[in-house]
């Protein structure tokens, strides 16, 4: 009854699961796979915290995941039993210090008292890994210095962003296998230069005490949107909004639209785009906020609830008067 017109028409048993890849935004059949594949990826992490809380109360727990979404594996919505917010960041040459701060504002979840990290990077020097030799992707070779480059540009962002802790991958290369971007050399214990980078800023970086603050601008993630069909929007349109304000060198914090309760009293204005699909009680926070005085700069269509059906015409009204 919820597919309406998704819905199979034979309802013999057993009944074969719909695809679901009819291209239209407001596919409920696509919605339904993607919130069974977040529920999921829930519960591996409620399965794994569970196991391991009950032999350590003391240490934050996390797990790492990829820099982008992939079906459930969507960090802001998948978090909640976990402490930390972890991503490993690979990216090709031309990417990947253009995208790194993109990726680690992403992950930001410190307004919900999660702390954000980056769980590994780093890159392949090896000749065998040149583009003319089939090196695509990030697994092309970098020169020694765009290694250095990349460990000096990890570990500022990650100091000035917020970051508890970076660490790469992996200490040394494998002796069995080739995959070729660890601090020492395989088979001896004999550092790559780069190690010589990471290891002095992580001396460095032990002098420094830094002081929270309290955000005043806060960018509102949308949710909803990336439940479905066309879920890159929900991606990349803040990602954009993260460039424009570090393009003008604006602090922001990060905020999902389901966790504005979380919004502490200090954020006086909101950046939301592409506010396509909002759950109703994400909307009500969203007023109560609003209703406090503060400022609201919003794109998109509010008129479409948290499954993308067009049926809330009023909040337009609502919201602006």
């Amino acid at each position: 009854e919820a597919w309406g017109e998704y819905a199979p028409r034979n309802l013999a048993w057993p009944v074969a699961y719909p695809k679901g890849r009819a291209p239209e935004w407001e596919n409920p059949v696509a919605v339904s796979r993607a919130r069974f594949h977040i529920w999921l990826t829930q519960r591996w992490n409620r399965s794994h915290a569970a196991a391991i809380r009950e032999h350590d109360q003391g240490h934050p727990l996390m797990s790492e995941y990829y820099r982008l979404p992939l079906d459930g594996i969507d960090l802001p919505l998948t978090l909640d039993d976990l402490d930390v917010s972890d991503i490993g960041y690979f990216n090709p040459p031309d990417h990947d210090l253009e995208t790194l701060p993109l990726a680690i504002r992403w992950s930001d979840q410190r307004l919900r008292g999660k702390g954000v990290c980056l769980g590994e990077y780093g890159v392949k020097t090896h000749p065998a890994w040149l583009r003319e030799r089939g090196g695509r992707g990030y697994h092309v070779a970098r020169t020694d210095g765009e290694q250095a480059q990349l460990a000096v540009a990890v570990a500022h962002y990650g100091l000035g962003m917020g970051a508890s802790k970076v660490q790469n991958w992996c200490l040394r290369d494998s002796q069995t296998r080739v995959f070729p971007w660890g601090l020492f050399y395989p088979n001896a214990p004999l550092p790559k230069p780069w190690a010589y980078v990471h290891r002095n800023l992580s001396l460095v970086w032990r002098h420094f005490t830094l002081a929270p603050e309290q955000p005043t601008l806060a960018v509102c993630v949308p949710t909803a949107i990336r439940i479905g069909n066309h879920h890159r929007i929900g991606f990349d349109a803040p990602q954009q909004a993260f460039a424009s304000l570090l393009d003008i060198h604006a602090d922001f914090a990060t905020i999902q639209d389901a966790n504005l309760d979380d919004l502490p009293a200090t954020v006086r204005t909101l950046v939301y785009p592409a506010a396509m699909a909002v759950a109703d009680a994400d909307f009500a926070e969203l007023m109560k906020w609003v209703r406090g005085g503060a400022n609201l700069l919003v794109t998109g269509s509010l008129a479409y609830d948290g499954h993308r059906r067009g049926e809330r015409h009023g909040r337009l009204l609502e919201l602006c008067g």
